[in-house]
């Protein structure tokens, strides 16, 4: 922090002490206030750049967990059709397997699309509720 330089002494009238112009003092305050905000924002990056480092942290133990689940989903793809050519010839198992798979993806997607126009509807309403309340304000 830079030191402030002394300020001319001045004289009032009926005081035995001298005092410093107030543009001296306005000035001061103004590198104090500035001094403090610099402080400020230095402590706030440090702590935006150690959350960072977290995060960064956590996403790669969450891509670790994708890998891991990916890898066990396979296993179990691979028991199930094994499973399933026990009690099938293998073209078979592999088509029965094939459309489970792909019966589950149709649901979700279904499932999904559902949930998606529910959000939009609900976001439209929203929105013409908050139109006809600005409308009647104003």
């Amino acid at each position: 922090m830079a030191q402030p330089q002394q300020p001319e002494q001045t004289q009032q009238p009926g005081s035995d002490r001298a005092t410093p112009p107030v543009s001296d003092a306005a000035s001061a305050l103004a590198g104090d206030v500035r001094d403090l905000v610099r402080a400020e924002l230095t402590a706030a990056w440090g702590q935006i750049r150690e959350a960072g480092a977290r995060s960064a942290v956590a996403a790669a133990l969450f891509g670790g967990a994708a890998a891991l689940g990916l890898a066990a989903a396979h296993a179990g793809s691979t028991m199930l059709l094994r499973t399933l050519e026990a009690g099938m010839p293998k073209p078979a198992a592999a088509a029965s397997l094939a459309a489970l798979y792909a019966a589950g993806a149709t649901s979700l997607a279904v499932a999904g699309r559902r949930t998606l126009q529910a959000a939009q509807e609900s976001a439209s309403r929203a929105a013409q509720q908050a139109d006809q309340r600005l409308r009647a304000g104003a």
